[in-house]
């Protein structure tokens, strides 16, 4: 699985970017103390559209409740999931 941003992501302190409260690894270059300010935290994508931004600041949700999905493929314990889904589907599209 590929390394990405630690989430949970949301949208930063304007509509159009997403960002994260911890720091990519390695860090961002040329993030400053003063970007952060900027954008309310890590910035992860800049100048969206806020529907695109709803959906991508739901993607670290969205990919931990799908590889638990695959994960517990054929066993009772995926019902319990459902609901991690539910979440993170409506943090992308309300």
């Amino acid at each position: 699985m590929s390394k990405h941003t630690p989430g949970p992501w949301r949208i930063g302190n304007h509509s159009s970017e997403v960002i994260a409260e911890m720091p990519a690894d390695p860090p961002f270059r040329g993030m400053t103390e003063n970007c952060v300010k900027h954008y309310g935290g890590y910035l992860i994508a800049e100048s969206c559209a806020a529907e695109d931004a709803k959906l991508i600041a739901a993607a670290p949700e969205m990919l931990e409740a799908l590889t638990k999905c695959l994960a517990l493929k054929g066993t009772l314990e995926l019902h319990g999931l459902l609901e991690q889904v539910e979440k993170a589907i409506a943090k992308a599209t309300q």
